[in-house]
């Protein structure tokens, strides 16, 4: 208990957490806010999770997306957006990763006249 309460007085805690642990409370932390959300018409969400705290990000893509976009796929907008994280350049690299999810997912879901936007797309500090 002593050591616990010393590395979060210190500000050490985050030695004592290993990138994996990281990874893995952002990914559950996404996922939770990602089932609060409405779900979209067709399940086609994304919701990119951002946390400053971890330099982590973590994409979530709802059931429709996921049975036609490869897993591995979301490696790459994910690490653009930890890339600019760690070179502090926040707003270019979630800018980068927005543009290339919405080019690869026009190939599979492209605009219909009907469409509407049913989520909002400001960001939200949770």
């Amino acid at each position: 208990a002593v050591v616990g309460f010393a590395a979060g007085f210190f500000g050490i805690g985050g030695f004592l957490c290993t990138p994996a642990r990281r990874r893995r409370v952002v990914w559950e932390r996404a996922l939770k806010l990602f089932s609060a959300l409405t779900p979209t018409r067709d399940s086609t969400g994304v919701l990119i999770f951002v946390s400053l705290a971890e330099k982590c990000a973590v994409i979530v893509a709802d059931k429709q997306i996921a049975s036609k976009v490869d897993a591995a796929y979301w490696d790459h907008p994910q690490s653009i957006i930890q890339k600019s994280i760690i070179e502090n350049r926040h707003s270019e690299g979630i800018i980068s990763a927005v543009r290339e999810i919405g080019a690869k997912l026009s190939e599979h879901f492209p605009r219909r006249a009907d469409d509407i936007n049913e989520q909002p797309d400001r960001p939200e500090i949770v």
